[in-house]
């Protein structure tokens, strides 16, 4: 979406002659006329408004905003993950405040793989099932219950603290999500 540039005190008054004065003789659509002067008068502030409205249209999201920057920090609160701990330059807190603002997490598997990715490791996740009667020996404590469907099992080929941070925070409500790096639980 491209922004139109606000218009001057000038360019509005001429607008509202143009536009606001009735037409017939006792009407002139002079610019020398009182009325105009009115208009030009009317339309200072009009034109501030609008310049003020134009210098804003880069504050409208974190990741551009230089003057509500500290107004959205304190709207979004403390990182969950703690990223936003030290001393980050602007750049960094713009960047940082820009994905939290956009930040939705997926339900699919595939969504938690891109995330990995973007921190250097490969996941897979294991959803278990839970035993079926027929295959499995019912009343066996041992076989499993309905909360198994819960789990999620993500095998990492490294540990990232950070990306085990992000997955359980991005998760289901519902999920415990158990984390094995190389087939060994941490």
């Amino acid at each position: 979406m491209t922004m139109l540039a606000p218009r001057t005190a000038d360019q509005i008054a001429t607008q509202w002659v143009e536009e606001l004065t009735p037409s017939g003789n006792a009407w002139s659509r002079d610019r020398a006329t009182n009325l105009a002067a009115l208009y030009r008068t009317l339309a200072i502030p009009r034109a501030q408004l609008e310049a003020d409205i134009a210098a804003l249209t880069s504050e409208i999201w974190p990741g551009s905003a230089v003057t509500l920057l500290s107004d959205y920090q304190s709207l979004l609160g403390p990182d969950p993950l703690g990223r936003d701990v030290g001393d980050l330059s602007q750049a960094q807190l713009q960047q940082l405040l820009g994905q939290r603002w956009v930040a939705s997490s997926g339900q699919t598997f595939e969504f938690y793989e891109r995330m990995a990715a973007s921190y250097g490791v490969t996941i897979t996740i294991i959803e278990p099932d839970p035993a079926i009667c027929g295959p499995a020996v019912c009343g066996e404590a041992i076989c499993s219950d309905y909360t198994l469907r819960f789990y999620w099992i993500v095998n990492m080929d490294q540990d990232s603290a950070n990306l085990r941070a992000a997955i359980k925070l991005n998760a289901p409500a519902d999920t415990i999500v158990v984390f094995m790096v190389q087939g060994v639980y941490v």
